[in-house]
């Protein structure tokens, strides 16, 4: 072997072992995952089909998109591994949908998303499903009931089921001994609706469910309770009537006194919608904003807008809830930010005037 062969087949050696060193050397890939599962955002609940819509949510701690696709480190338990799961995760919160079926109560119903090795448990049955935390974007949610308890007996009780994704829904109560009318009003955001409760009911709290025409279901777990209606003195026999006395003198008149409050059958309940200020979106892709009732009026239910809008962006709804009496409060990050994007928070509030 001369030379010049001699330095090239060392030469190929010195690369095949520097590419050995490489490979053996490399981490597995798998390790480096640092994204986790965020956990269940909301449901929709469609009776119709028997299906849920859920949003979940996913956090990619590093710095940099990480690529998962379906496989090993991204999948779903049982069933099929795939069903529609990222395969990308930008840097921080994102969010995404996917649609189960729902399953009976004796069925086996955990379903798991396992991500890098760690597992969101999703429970599919379908007496769970509607009284999940709803979608705000999409679907019915009721925020309040009112009264929040009926009583034994009597004439039909009028219920209020405020919240929003109403129109035309009818009105389920849980238990025996409770009868639900049809509604004498179902708007967006309202539904009153009378409801007769039988002398003999059990005392037991009761669910509130409400189904859209549209087969959707979203209820409240325990939020009506039955009571006994209040009580009346007992009182003796009445004794005769005594003889009338003489007519004292007329005394002068008093003064007049202040004008006393309205009655409930008087008042009549208005809701007054506000707005806040459009929030600019900061360095971290996420805003937050208020919607304030007026003083004399309590926050029933609010919503939000992100304007422009885009469907290559992914909205992760971080708060959606009251915060406080008066205020609805809504923090949204978007992912991936491209362009200024606005917030601007919508609330509903309740006023009663006489």
């Amino acid at each position: 072997m001369n030379h010049k062969k001699m330095r090239r087949w060392s030469c190929r050696v010195a690369a095949i072992l520097a590419a050995m060193v490489v490979v053996t050397v490399q981490p597995a890939r798998a390790s480096t995952f640092d994204v986790k599962p965020g956990g269940l955002i909301c449901t929709t609940f469609d009776a119709g089909t028997s299906q849920s819509t859920v949003q979940l949510a996913a956090n990619n701690h590093s710095r940099t998109n990480e690529s998962i696709p379906a496989g090993d480190f991204n999948y779903f338990d049982p069933g099929a591994l795939d069903r529609g799961q990222p395969g990308v995760f930008a840097p921080g919160w994102s969010s995404w949908s996917t649609t189960f079926p729902a399953v009976a109560d004796d069925a086996a119903h955990e379903m798991a998303w396992v991500l890098t090795g760690d597992a969101d448990i999703l429970d599919t049955r379908a007496s769970v499903q509607p009284f999940a935390r709803p979608c705000a974007d999409h679907g019915p949610a009721i925020t309040s009931v009112s009264p929040t308890g009926l009583v034994l007996g009597g004439g039909a009780q009028a219920l209020t089921i405020w919240g929003r994704g109403m129109a035309g829904a009818t009105v389920l109560i849980s238990g025996a001994g409770v009868h639900v009318a049809t509604p004498a009003a179902a708007v967006d955001q309202r539904i009153d609706v009378p409801v007769t409760v039988d002398a003999d009911a059990p005392k037991t709290p009761r669910d509130v469910l409400v189904k859209t025409p549209d087969n959707l279901e979203v209820g409240c777990r325990a939020c009506l309770q039955i009571t006994d209606a209040p009580s009346t003195a007992a009182t003796g026999a009445q004794g005769p009537k005594g003889d009338a006395g003489p007519q004292g003198p007329t005394g002068e008149a008093g003064p007049q006194g202040p004008a006393g409050v309205p009655g409930v059958n008087g008042a009549t309940p208005s809701v007054i919608h506000v707005t806040s200020g459009s929030t600019a979106f900061g360095r971290d892709r996420s805003a937050t904003a208020t919607a304030t009732c007026p003083a004399g009026t309590s926050v029933i239910s609010g919503g939000h807008k992100v304007d422009p809008s885009s469907s290559v962006e992914a909205l992760s709804v971080m708060t959606d809830e009251a915060s406080g009496d008066r205020a609805w409060t809504v923090k949204v990050r978007v992912l991936p930010s491209r362009g200024a994007r606005r917030l601007t928070v919508s609330a509903n509030c309740l006023s009663t005037k006489p």
